[in-house]
C-alpha cells in the first residue's frame, strides 16, 4: 500500500519496501506527488559536485575508421572509451542498409 501525502516515508525501511520490495521503483515514488524528496534521495552538501570546478569538455569524440589498421585509431578508441564511455565512428564502410 502506498503511503499518503500526510504520512510520507518516516523511515528508510518503509521507503525501501515501497521502492524495491513492492517493485514501485523511483517512478512509483514520483507518482505519489510528494511535496519533498525523502532524505535518502538528497545528496549531502559535502558530496555534491562544485559546478565552478567543472571544466567544459569538447564534443563527443569522433573517430575516423578509414585507417583502422593504424595503432593511433586503436588508441583513440581506448581513450574515448575510458574518458567518455562512448564515441562516434565515421568512415567505417558499413552500408547504410545494415545500420537502419
Amino acid at each position: 500500500m502506498a503511503p499518503t501525502l500526510a504520512d510520507p516515508f518516516n523511515d528508510s525501511s518503509a521507503l525501501i519496501d515501497f521502492v524495491i520490495n513492492q517493485g514501485n521503483g523511483v517512478k512509483g515514488l514520483s507518482e505519489l506527488g510528494l511535496k519533498a524528496l525523502p532524505k535518502q534521495y538528497i545528496q549531502p552538501l559535502e558530496e555534491r559536485m562544485c559546478m565552478t570546478n567543472i571544466v567544459p569538455q569538447g564534443s563527443i569524440p569522433i573517430i575516423d575508421m578509414s585507417k583502422w589498421e593504424d595503432p593511433k585509431v586503436a588508441k583513440s578508441i581506448c581513450d574515448a572509451a575510458s574518458e567518455w564511455g562512448f564515441f562516434q565512428i565515421v568512415n567505417h564502410d558499413v552500408p547504410i542498409e545494415v545500420l537502419v
